[in-house]
């Protein structure tokens, strides 16, 4: 339920192989005090004295700092912002729980409980609701749900139809005050983070950036990622997440902003309202630790699976309150904002030395920054790739940036603020992440602004100052060895090579032993997709990827689900342009169960009508949302004018007209022709003996039926069943 964290409080897009640096987000040490616990909602027949605490607390401050945009503060210490926008009729609710993330758990420090809490808040039930009457809610109207924890804080949304706003103020009112954490719930989030944090021991970027966080702060908790540390993750209890629940989230360590097309004042005594009888509690004080001046240079060196070097040169800098921040932010985009930047142009483009190269000047408002250089190289080139590193960095101290260039990165920066506020959703984060980094909601305006200031004596400057020997971090992954050529066995596991088989029935298997996690991937595809769709049909493919886990002649919907849930395993199904698929990840043991409940969706689906219409109120949302961003708009709009003949003339997921016409009939009528064996591949990547393997596919998939002489595909439209 990660989402990309914001540099300062501006999103940073880092698109290296290595480090997504942007996860650095905010500290905590030290003291703490105990909140209250809850108090439990009212009773129907209270006493007067007890109704009269359960009413809405009243606003005692109410500012505009902009047209449509109102900022005001209940008694009970919630802030309120409320912003309208009339462009589409949809809205966003969020919430924003302060003091909270990997880096500000005080006595939890290291236990990643911010992040299981965000799991067992956003996809559990509460006193009022049961988790399947809280989705049932939210599906009936297409809205679209998710969480995320980053280092600083947890934010929970509701994206919605304006004309629901109110329900999902209320849902979201109901997760702050009344989860009710069930001890089965417990239990299964706990075992997905689990398994999230044992996914991150093997992946590169996440490696790479708890070696980088670890190696610039030696005292600061903002070395500490986010989910945790797996051993310590492992003594968390139910206990531990209701104390921190009561402790944390209450009214006056959370933000809650609405934006869309919406009425202020109703919103602003609907979000009241729903916190009638939620007291203001103790402040949540947590002392950073300064983080002491780096004297010499560090290292931190991993060998990890691969065929490549990731790197990563970085120096603290400093936090987002001090005004040199504007000028690194331009140092950055300077080296590698685009193909003609520096290092971009002539590391990866013009001497071949990277395959990726990034940065990110990083300045959050707790505890100083980073900037950070980060790389992907082959063994022969990485030594030579990052002597011309440091050198473009050292270039930056020793030469006025040219003019033209510093009109370039001021320009992106402008750019990337307008596309980074063009939906409703993208508007509630920006002011969200501003005021709880900034105390301002409108700090990425000011931010801008001040940008547009910098001068190319100002970027030498901060070079002059930060980029120092003495400060250098330098932090690299290489391959097993160190060195490029491949091994048949390595210390993390055994790497075989792929097999090919064909079923007797004309299913085709790719194979591969993979044994460095006890974890197995069995995935299922058929040509076809929304490519074969016609313009009656359009929307037709993707419906029938989103049905095929929504039940089968042995299974219910949510059986498919909790079994996936109970294994602590990862389940999805999915139409893409020409090909729809199944995709399952599941620990070593649970893999031929798993490969069971994934063909018996893939190739049994019975697309219930009931599963169906809640299905297809879905997509029709998904079609109305297409209004709210600009970029979707064009998408359409160019599809729409090219040649009816092209088979990308269709809109993938349909349009309203087409979706609203289609039938569960429909979708049957698509499985039969499309889910055939001599259209089908099945492959099993993992933990398991392939001969094993291909056992458990033959049993599942070799009943598939065939055809002697399957239909091929044409993607030349008219292309009508």
């Amino acid at each position: 339920m990660h989402k990309p964290t914001r540099d300062g409080v501006r999103l940073v897009l880092i698109t290296s192989t290595l480090f997504l640096v942007a996860a650095l987000s905010a500290a905590t040490t030290v003291a703490e005090t105990k909140a209250p616990e809850k108090a439990d909602p009212p009773a129907e027949n209270a006493k007067p004295a007890e109704k009269a605490q359960a009413e809405a607390p009243a606003y005692t401050q109410m500012e505009k700092p902009a047209e449509g945009l109102t900022v005001a503060t209940l008694s009970n210490g919630l802030t309120v912002m409320v912003q309208e926008n009339h462009v589409a009729p949809v809205a966003t609710v969020r919430c924003y729980v302060k003091n909270t993330g990997g880096a500000f758990e005080g006595r939890w420090l290291g236990m990643g409980i911010s992040h299981l809490v965000e799991h067992l808040v956003a996809g559990g039930s509460t006193t009022n609701r049961t988790e399947k009457e809280i989705e049932k809610i939210i599906d009936t109207f297409g809205g679209a749900t998710n969480a995320y924890t980053s280092s600083d804080l947890t934010a929970y949304f509701i994206d919605c139809p304006a004309k629901h706003v109110m329900t999902c103020v209320d849902l979201i009112a109901d997760q702050m005050r009344n989860a009710k954490f069930e001890p089965s719930e417990f239990e299964r989030e706990y075992n997905v983070v689990q398994r999230e944090l044992a996914d991150g021991e093997v992946n590169r970027q996440r490696v790479g950036w708890k070696m980088l966080s670890e190696s610039v702060y030696a005292a600061s908790p903002a070395r500490v990622p986010t989910i945790g540390y797996l051993d310590v993750f492992r003594t968390v209890t139910r206990q531990d997440c209701l104390d921190f629940y009561r402790e944390r989230y209450v009214p006056n360590n959370q933000v809650f902003v609405v934006v869309g097309d919406i009425k202020t004042e109703d919103v602003l005594a609907q979000v009241a309202k729903a916190f009638a009888g939620a007291p203001r509690a103790r402040e949540t004080y947590l002392p950073m630790t300064e983080e002491p001046e780096q004297l010499s240079p560090r290292e931190a060196f991993r060998e990890m699976d691969g065929a490549t070097f990731d790197i990563a040169l970085a120096w603290p800098t400093v936090e987002l309150s001090d005004p040199d921040l504007y000028a690194l932010d331009i140092a950055s985009y300077i080296l590698t904002e685009g193909d003609s930047s520096r290092l971009v142009r002539s590391l990866k483009y013009d001497k071949q030395l990277v395959l990726s190269i990034s940065s990110a000047s990083h300045t959050p408002h707790y505890v100083n920054g980073v900037f950070a250089v980060m790389a992907s190289a082959r063994p022969q080139t990485v030594e030579q790739a990052t002597q011309e590193i440091l050198r473009g960095v050292e270039r930056l101290k020793n030469e006025l940036v040219d003019p033209v260039e510093l009109a370039k990165a001021k320009k992106q920066k402008a750019a990337e603020l307008v596309f980074g506020q063009q939906t409703v959703q993208q508007a509630a984060d920006s002011l969200g992440h501003s005021y709880l980094s900034a105390d301002d909601p409108l700090f990425d305006r000011k931010y801008v602004e001040n940008i547009q200031k910098v001068t190319a004596e100002q970027v030498r400057d901060v070079a002059r100052r930060y980029f120092l020997p003495d400060r250098l971090n330098h932090v690299v992954i290489a391959p097993p060895g160190g060195a490029a050529k491949k091994t048949e066995a390595k210390s993390a596991g055994v790497e075989g090579e792929i097999r090919a088989v064909r079923l007797p029935n004309g299913v085709r298997v790719l194979l591969k032993r993979q044994s460095h996690l006890p974890l197995v991937n069995v995935q299922a595809f058929v040509l076809g997709g929304s490519l074969v769709d016609t313009p009656e049909t359009a929307g037709r493919a993707a419906l029938v990827g989103s049905m095929l886990d929504k039940g089968t002649a042995e299974m219910t919907a949510e059986q498919i689900a909790d079994y996936f849930d109970s294994i602590g395993g990862q389940f999805g199904t999915a139409a893409g342009r020409n090909s729809l698929y199944a995709n399952a990840t599941v620990l070593r043991d649970d893999f031929p169960k798993a490969a069971a409940v994934l063909a018996q969706c893939f190739t049994k689906p019975t697309f219930p009508e009931e599963q169906f219409q809640k299905i297809k109120q879905l997509a029709l949302g998904a079609i109305l949302r297409r209004a709210d961003n600009p970029q979707q708009q064009i998408a359409e709009l160019f599809a729409d004018n090219l040649p009816a003949a092209s088979p990308y003339h269709l809109v993938q997921g349909g349009k309203k007209e087409t979706v609203e016409r289609l039938t569960a009939e429909d979708l049957r009528a698509y499985h039969a022709k499309y889910f055939v064996a001599g259209n089908m591949i099945v492959t099993v990547f993992g933990d398991v003996e392939p001969d094993a393997a291909l056992a458990v596919v033959q049993e599942h998939f070799g009943r598939v039926p065939s055809k002697e002489k399957p239909e091929p595909i044409k993607f030349d439209h008219p292309n009508a069943i």
